[in-house]
C-alpha cells in the first residue's frame, strides 16, 4: 500500500475507471481523470472526467441494460490522451 501512495504521490495525473486508486490519489494529492461508464461522475467524486457520450451512459446499472456491449467503455484513446494533455498544461 506504501509503494502504492508512493507512486501515485510521483504522478502528476491518474487515468482510471471508478476503483480505489482513485480515492488514494486524491488522498496524496493527485489529480485524477475518470473513465466513468456507468456511474456518473458526480457520484465519483471525480475531479476530471470524460464527458458523456451515450444517450444511456450513467445509468447506474451493472449489466448494460440497453444490450449495446458496454459502449459506455469504449472511449476512444485519442480523447483521453487530448483530456489528459489539456488537464497537464493546466498544472503548474
Amino acid at each position: 500500500m506504501l509503494k502504492t501512495l508512493e507512486m501515485l504521490k510521483a504522478s502528476h495525473l491518474l487515468i482510471t475507471v471508478a476503483t480505489s486508486s482513485q480515492w488514494l490519489a486524491k488522498a496524496v494529492g493527485t489529480p485524477s481523470l475518470i473513465l466513468p461508464g456507468s456511474v456518473p461522475p458526480v457520484v465519483l467524486g471525480a475531479e476530471f472526467f470524460v464527458e458523456r457520450h451515450l444517450d444511456c451512459q450513467f445509468c447506474l446499472q451493472i449489466e448494460c441494460v440497453a444490450n449495446k456491449d458496454y459502449e459506455c467503455m469504449k472511449i476512444p484513446y485519442p480523447k483521453i490522451v487530448q483530456l489528459a494533455q489539456e488537464i497537464l498544461s493546466d498544472i503548474p
